[in-house]
């Protein structure tokens, strides 16, 4: 990114911004230009050009509009540009430049495999001017500069996920079987670029113990803005090794939206007694890589009621003492919820598809009701009299 102000205590006639200030040690040959943002600096009758400078040194002028409508494909060759505006560019005007890269396969110009573990120095610079229509004999052209850089470092392929999960409430007291709300949160970390991001619940334990409800409404963090809910449904739950395990359960895809704020649907023919997990998939409706910013937090939210009876059979346990833990979890009342986010990006040197995985776990618990009495005691009010004796002489 670069930002240029205009410091100067008045308004001046010129701001150009250059990048980079030579080609020694530059990025671009390990980099391609994707796509330029621009923000231009306010002021009177303010008029910009961008000139890109293309490897082997011809240049072309665009308008900053048309700069920021070239494709990634004609932008492939560019090694630099230089924005210039002139007019009344206002004091502490600010100008914006954003360059989206993407690491190259090969130093430009060579067969050289861009290394891993390389850095480079990126030198920006940001020149004002003013007086710049006036006789240079008598008013000659102020000039200011300031440069600043910036530090590249290219690293090995990796992609990484975060995921979070929060159970609310996270306690029930006997007999409220209200609903409980199930927020999960899935985040692709980088440093690779992911192009998909899976969260998914399917915790056989804690599905043994609550019933799906219903979805809630999806909100996307930009990029992404397309879903598809899958749930998983049917299956038989079994204790196996002191642990739940569901056998012979099926996923089914579900309708993929585009529409923000929308709540998702179960598939034809699911209802929601069925379902014994789901598994958002969230994606760009292009297909194409997440960035700007490439770490969107991605929320998904479901509902659910605790059972009266474990699906593997018996009562669900309470908090109350004497009872026994449900079949894998650690403690009567308590269940356990763990969710998995999955995120997969291209490599860029065309092999296997890079991917990623954590998990997340929170619990809500099933509290025993209180025994209570109350004891209320009175005396009552008691009144004696009898007649004085009489005495006679």
């Amino acid at each position: 990114m670069l930002k240029a102000t205009n410091t100067t205590p008045a308004r001046v006639d010129e701001l150009i911004v250059t990048d980079p200030v030579d080609d020694a040690n530059s990025p671009f040959a390990s980099v391609n230009i994707a796509r330029i943002v621009i923000s231009e600096p306010a002021g009177e009758r303010v008029q910009g050009t961008i000139t890109l400078r293309y490897a082997g040194g011809t240049t072309d002028t665009f308008t900053p509009a048309q700069a920021e409508a070239l494709s990634e494909f004609d932008l492939r060759n560019v090694v630099g540009l230089t924005a210039r505006w002139s007019g009344r560019i206002d004091q502490n005007a600010v100008a914006t430049i954003r360059l989206d890269t993407r690491l190259r396969e090969t130093v430009r110009g060579t067969t050289d495999r861009v290394l891993t573990g390389s850095i480079f120095r990126n030198v920006g610079m940001a020149t004002v001017s003013d007086l710049i229509d006036y006789d240079q004999e008598i008013y000659p052209k102020v000039t200011a500069s300031h440069r600043d850089d910036a530090i590249l470092n290219t690293v090995g392929e990796q992609i990484t996920v975060d995921v979070t999960k929060t159970i609310t409430p996270d306690a029930q007291r006997e007999p409220d079987r209200g609903p409980v709300t199930v927020a999960l949160t899935g985040q692709p970390t980088g440093p690779s670029r992911s192009d998909e991001l899976h969260i998914t619940d399917t915790d056989a334990t804690f599905f043994n113990a609550f019933d799906f409800t219903g979805f809630q409404p999806v909100a996307f963090t930009s990029p992404i803005d397309k879903v598809r809910v899958d749930v998983l449904t049917g299956g038989t739950f079994s204790v196996v090794g002191g642990t739940v395990e569901v056998t012979d359960a099926v996923w089914v895809h579900g309708t993929p939206i585009t529409a923000d704020n929308a709540t998702p649907t179960l598939p034809a023919g699911v209802s929601a007694d069925q379902v014994r997990g789901v598994r958002y998939v969230f994606t760009k409706q292009d297909g194409s890589i997440m960035e700007n910013p490439a770490n969107p937090v991605q929320r998904a939210t479901f509902t659910v009621t605790r059972r009266t009876t474990l699906r593997t059979g018996g009562a669900v346990p309470s908090t109350m003492q004497g009872q026994v833990a449900a079949p894998g979890e650690a403690a009567p009342g308590v269940f356990a919820n763990t969710v998995t986010a999955d995120t997969w990006g291209p490599s860029i040197g065309g092999g296997d598809r890079l991917h990623a995985d954590k998990e997340a776990t929170d619990d809500v618990t099933y509290q025993h009701a209180l025994n209570k009495v109350t004891v209320k005691k009175s005396t009552p009010s008691t009144t004696a009299s009898a007649d004085a004796p009489s005495l006679t002489p």
